[in-house]
């Protein structure tokens, strides 16, 4: 009989109901307990009344010794704080949301610390997964495109004020970032993904539409390694709805284009324009079904019986990636990405803030 492994919930808000709906659509995972600060959101969840439900993940551990790994999807900003207690103190592997953590420092710590306590990070980067993603990388690897000559995003999401306002976290450098760290993020790792990594950054970000500390506009230009030029806009100032999201690589034998307004849709594809449709998806919300793959890949690797399905190691060099944006809009010239030393804004320390999430231990 296959090994049942125990996944516990910390943090209950908008994404939470994706990582409960992946954990009961596997068979070999059980969702063993939730945690929030908040007991509204505990009790707005929709799972069996037989699941336990706390709002100190103290407690939460201690009652529930077979818990093997937790999902951290609290505010972005206290993902590296709430990862680390449950890692060091608690000894569990721990699922991680984008971005995984704020800075590159807390990366490195991050993963220091999983060595020294034997437990495992997976990150949540499940964009990758979308079926006309998966198609656009085979055709790479198979050289059906050709050598990469220019790839581009286009991000154009609308996040009115009362977006922001829902949580004092939210638009802030502390624990949030603006649309390059939020939402962009999807796609700066799709990049890497795709494309491969990115040798230089020249960014200029800027805020437009909503009264938030951090961004809501930024455009790059990109040099990758290996020889391909790249262009990045990425806006959550359009307004008044969503309109688009969209991937496109230029290669010297055809061109493939992601897009739809969660990236779902392979819209064009020259080497076989058929495969459009076949390989294109229609999601209810922006999500999409990539967490599916994250916890198989959970399991898998907790039972040593494959891989994870993204490596934390990999998910570090799209902080870097990150960063090296914030940087070159800082400094105001082009970043290599691997000198980067990271942002002087994103992440940078707030108690105040971060007092508001955080849990004492009794």
């Amino acid at each position: 009989m296959k090994k049942i492994l125990n996944i516990a919930i910390l943090g209950c808000g908008r994404v939470a109901g994706h990582h409960i709906k992946a954990i009961e659509n596997n068979p070999l995972l059980n969702l063993a307990a939730v945690c929030d600060l908040r007991e509204d959101r505990l009790g707005e969840l929709s799972v069996s009344d037989s699941i336990p439900r706390y709002t100190n993940y103290h407690l939460m551990y201690r009652n529930h010794p077979e818990i093997d790994a937790v999902a951290v999807i609290t505010p972005s900003g206290m993902h590296f704080e709430h990862a680390l207690d449950a890692v060091k103190k608690y000894k569990k592997s721990v699922v991680i949301e984008k971005p995984v953590v704020m800075t590159i420092s807390e990366g490195l710590a991050l993963e220091q610390a999983a060595q020294n306590a034997g437990v495992q990070i997976f990150p949540v980067h499940q964009y990758r997964f979308n079926n006309c993603v998966q198609r656009v990388r085979r055709a790479i690897q198979n050289d059906e495109l050709g050598k990469i000559v220019v790839a581009t995003v286009r991000m154009r999401w609308c996040r009115p004020q009362s977006y922001y306002d829902r949580d004092p976290w939210r638009g802030t450098y502390a624990l949030d970032g603006g649309c390059c760290t939020n939402q962009g993020i999807h796609h700066l790792d799709m990049l890497r993904y795709l494309v491969g990594e990115v040798e230089s950054v020249n960014a200029v970000m800027n805020t437009y539409s909503a009264e938030i500390e951090a961004e809501d506009a930024v455009v790059a230009t990109l040099k990758f390694e290996g020889g391909a030029l790249g262009v990045v806009e990425i806006t959550t100032a359009a307004r008044p709805h969503d309109y688009e999201s969209s991937l496109s690589i230029v290669g010297t034998k055809g061109l493939a284009m992601i897009g739809g307004w969660a990236t779902d849709k392979l819209v064009t594809f020259s080497p076989n324009p058929e495969d459009q449709i076949k390989f294109s998806d229609t999601f209810n919300d922006a999500y999409g079904l990539g967490h599916n793959d994250i916890y198989q890949g959970v399991y898998d690797a907790l039972t040593k019986s494959g891989a994870a399905a993204v490596e934390f190691l990999d998910a570090q060099k799209t902080i870097r990636l990150l960063h090296s944006f914030y940087e070159s809009d800082e400094q105001k010239k082009w970043v290599n990405v691997n000198e980067c030393k990271g942002s002087i804004r994103l992440g940078k320390a707030d108690e105040r803030l971060s007092s508001l999430y955080r849990t004492y231990d009794a």
